[in-house]
C-alpha cells in the first residue's frame, strides 16, 4: 500500500492543538525527517525505520539530519540517504567554559533546524538521540509538525528526556523505561532492526564445531574490549582448536589489534567497521560485544550466545543492567569491565566454543527476546499519529 499524506494544512487534529499541521496536500507522498546520531545505537533504529516507510511507498522522501563531526556523515550517504547537518555539540564531558559555549551556540543550531524543517516541509519528524534531534525536532513542533522519538535504552539521556515533553509518540525498547515519559505518548514496540538482519531472524542455528569469534565493541569500537583481546591473544593461541576471529575495533586500534593477533600466531581478519552486520552475525558461533540496546535487540534477533563486556560509564549504568538482565535470562556470560582478565577471557571463550549444547541454549534464550518487526510497528503507530488518529 502506499503511504500518501492526507488532510489539509492546519486542519485541527483530534489530539492536536489549532495551527497543527496534520498533514500537507492530498495524495502527496510521505516525507520523513530523521533526526540525531553520533553512534551507531542511534542511527541504526532511524535507518530501519526509513527502510520500513521505503518499503511501502518506494516515492517516500526520506531527509537524515544530524552534525557534520560525527559518524553519520560516513554512513547515512554510503546508505544512499540524504543526510543534511547542524552546527551543535554536546554538553557531556565539557568544562564549564565550553557548556557555556555550546549553549550560546543553541539559537543557531535552532535557526539552520527551522530552515531545514521549512525547506523540506516533513509530514512528521523522528529523533533518534543524540544531541542533533534536540533543536531539529524543537523546530518540527514550532512549524506544527507530528513528532516523535525513539528511546532505545534502559535509561534515557537528556536529550530524548526534554523532547519526550514535546513530542507526541515515545517509542521504548525496554517497558521499564515508560516511567520516564507521559503515559498517553508512549509505546513499547522494541527497538527496531534494520532490514537486513530482521530478514534473518528465525530458529537459532548451531554448529557442534565452534570455532568462528565475532567482536566488537558497538558502531565506533570500544578500547577496553580491544584491550582485553590483545591481551587475551597469547592465552587463545594455545587453545587446543583453532580459531577464526573476526574483530571490529573502531578506527583507533585496528593495527595495535591486528599486531596481537599476528605475533599470537591467530587467524584474525581486523576491521575499523563492519558494514554488512548480517553476515557476520550469520558467520559467528560465538559473539564478544558492548551492551547497548541496539547491540542486545541484534544479538536476540540473530540468536547468538555472547560475552558482554558492558561499557562502565554508560548513562545511569544502563548497560550492566541490560547486561545483568541478558545474563539473567541465559542468553550471555557477563565480564564487567574492572573484571576483564586475559586468561580467564581466553577460558570462557574457548570453553563455550567447546560446549554446542551450551551456545544452544543461549541462543534459544536470546531468539526468544527477538522483536524483529519492532520497525514495522513504529511505521504503523507513526502513520495513525500523522492522520491524527
Amino acid at each position: 500500500r502506499q503511504l500518501r499524506r492526507h488532510g489539509a494544512r492546519h486542519q485541527r487534529p483530534r489530539d492536536g492543538h489549532a495551527g497543527e499541521r496534520v498533514a500537507a496536500r492530498e495524495g502527496e507522498p510521505m516525507r520523513v525527517l530523521i533526526a540525531g546520531g553520533g553512534t551507531g545505537g542511534h542511527l541504526f533504529p532511524g535507518v530501519a525505520v526509513a527502510e520500513e516507510f521505503l518499503a511501502r511507498d518506494p516515492a517516500t522522501a526520506i531527509l537524515f539530519v544530524g552534525t557534520a563531526r560525527r559518524m553519520e556523515t560516513r554512513l547515512i550517504p554510503a546508505l544512499g540517504f540524504r543526510l543534511e547537518t547542524i552546527e551543535i555539540e554536546g554538553l557531556a564531558g565539557k568544562s564549564l567554559s565550553q557548556i557555556l559555549k555550546t549553549l550560546l551556540a543553541l539559537p543557531r543550531a535552532f535557526l539552520q533546524s527551522i530552515r531545514i524543517v521549512k525547506r523540506f516541509d516533513p509530514s512528521v519528524a523522528v529523533g533518534v538521540g543524540g544531541y542533533a534531534a534536540g533543536p531539529v525536532l524543537c523546530a518540527a513542533r514550532a512549524r506544527g509538525v507530528r513528532a516523535a522519538i525513539l528511546e532505545q535504552n534502559a535509561v534515557p539521556g537528556i536529550t530524548n528526556k526534554l523532547l519526550g515533553r514535546v513530542a507526541q509518540r515515545v517509542y521504548l525498547t525496554y517497558a521499564s523505561t515508560a516511567r520516564f515519559f507521559a503515559a498517553r505518548k508512549v509505546r513499547v514496540p522494541g527497538n527496531a532492526i534494520r532490514k537486513d538482519l530482521a530478514a534473518r531472524a528465525g530458529a537459532p542455528v548451531t554448529r557442534a564445531e565452534g570455532r568462528a569469534l565475532l567482536v566488537f565493541g558497538g558502531s565506533l569500537g570500544a578500547r577496553a574490549i580491544n584491550e582485553g583481546m590483545i591481551a587475551a591473544a597469547p592465552h587463545l593461541a594455545r587453545a587446543d582448536r583453532p580459531l577464526e576471529i573476526v574483530h571490529q575495533t573502531g578506527p583507533d586500534d585496528v593495527e595495535r589489534v591486528e599486531a596481537a593477533y599476528r605475533d599470537a600466531g591467530l587467524a584474525a581478519k581486523v576491521l575499523p567497521f563492519i558494514d554488512d552486520m548480517a553476515s557476520a552475525y550469520a558467520a559467528a558461533d560465538l559473539v564478544i560485544a558492548r551492551a547497548g540496546a541496539g547491540t542486545l535487540a541484534e544479538l536476540a534477533v540473530a540468536a547468538r550466545p555472547s560475552i558482554l563486556i558492558p561499557l562502565a560509564r554508560s548513562a545511569g549504568n544502563h548497560q550492566v543492567m541490560n547486561a545483568r538482565e541478558t545474563e539473567r535470562r541465559g542468553a550471555a556470560r557477563v565480564i564487567e569491565e574492572r573484571e576483564i582478565d586475559p586468561k580467564a577471557l581466553a577460558d570462557t571463550i574457548v570453553s563455550l566454543l567447546a560446549d554446542p549444547d551450551a551456545r544452544a541454549r543461549m541462543a534459544a534464550a536470546a531468539a526468544a527476546e527477538a522483536r524483529p518487526h519492532a520497525a514495522r510497528d513504529i511505521v504503523d503507530d507513526l502513520l495513525q499519529l500523522v492522520e491524527g488518529a
